[in-house]
């Protein structure tokens, strides 16, 4: 049976090249120093997350370790929240050299600027 977590169910992935591209092109775009979010409405049932994660970040267990950083801050902020979307966030060099707790903020402002995370909905922790 394949494993199923909360991150899974509410937030899907979005897999495939040319979907992607169809956002980058025509989607809306919020950025800051670490990282760049592109989104487009979708008529799926739920949103799709892909993360772009280039060389220029580090090698591979870099790159990997952002990787998670990423898809655990939208499934702990945000993943009840999003409205019906393709959304692609693209990190930058610096997001590699940040704490947690840092990218965190900066993802929750992008998140919220780009109206998928709406102000009462964001989890306020400080851990």
């Amino acid at each position: 049976m394949p494993r199923t977590t909360t991150a899974q169910s509410s937030l899907g992935r979005l897999r495939r090249t040319e979907e992607i591209r169809r956002v980058l092109r025509q989607g809306n775009t919020a950025a800051s120093r670490l990282a760049s979010v592109f989104w487009l409405p979708n008529n799926s049932e739920a949103s799709r997350v892909a993360l772009i994660t280039s060389k220029k970040l580090g090698k591979a267990c870099q790159r990997n370790r952002l990787r998670r950083r990423l898809r655990e801050i939208l499934r702990a902020e945000c993943s009840n929240a999003l409205p019906h979307a393709d959304i692609v966030v693209i990190a930058r060099p610096p997001a590699a050299e940040v704490e947690f707790a840092a990218l965190r903020e900066q993802i929750r402002g992008l998140l919220k600027r780009a109206g998928l995370c709406p102000r009462g909905q964001a989890n306020e922790r400080n851990d």
